[in-house]
C-alpha cells in the first residue's frame, strides 16, 4: 500500500472499487494525509487502533518479522477531522452470528448497546461538534 498521491490518482482514475487506506508502516502523518487531501476519495478506510504484524517462523523457532502499525488516537482524530465524514464497514458480524446488512443495522446495535449500559447517545450535531468535524 502506498501513500503517493499520483498512485491513488492512477488508481481513481482507472475506476478500481478497491477503497484507498491512508496507511503504511513508517510513513509519516503529513505524507498519509496528502492523498486524502489532494484526491478527495469518496471512501477510505480508517483503522480504529494499532495493529501488531508478526510472522512466526516454525523451523527457526522465533519472529522472523515483527512490527506495530501505529495508529494512536491523536492520529485516528487528526484523520477524522481530515475525512469529515464517518462510517462502519458492512464486514461486522451481529451477536447471533449474521452478518449486519448495513451501517444502519450496526448503527441501531451500537446504540442499543450503549443504552443497555446506562449512557445517553449524542445527536449528529453533538458527536460532530465533540469530534470536531464541520457539518
Amino acid at each position: 500500500m502506498t501513500s503517493d498521491p499520483p498512485v491513488h490518482h492512477h488508481v481513481l482514475h482507472l475506476g478500481r472499487r478497491r477503497r484507498p487506506r491512508p496507511g503504511a508502516i513508517g510513513v509519516p502523518i503529513e505524507r498519509r494525509l496528502a492523498y486524502l487531501r489532494e484526491l478527495r476519495p469518496d471512501a477510505a478506510a480508517l483503522n480504529m487502533g494499532s495493529m501488531n504484524y508478526a510472522k512466526w517462523s516454525a523451523r527457526r523457532r522465533e519472529f522472523v518479522f515483527s512490527t506495530v502499525f501505529e495508529n494512536s488516537f491523536e492520529t485516528i482524530m487528526t484523520f477524522v477531522k481530515e475525512m469529515g465524514e464517518l462510517g462502519l464497514e458492512d464486514n461486522f458480524y451481529l451477536p447471533d452470528g449474521s452478518m449486519a446488512r448495513s451501517n444502519g443495522e450496526l448503527v441501531a446495535r451500537a446504540r442499543r448497546l450503549t443504552e443497555d449500559v446506562g449512557r445517553r447517545v449524542a445527536g449528529v450535531p453533538e458527536a460532530r461538534e465533540r469530534l470536531g468535524v464541520a457539518s
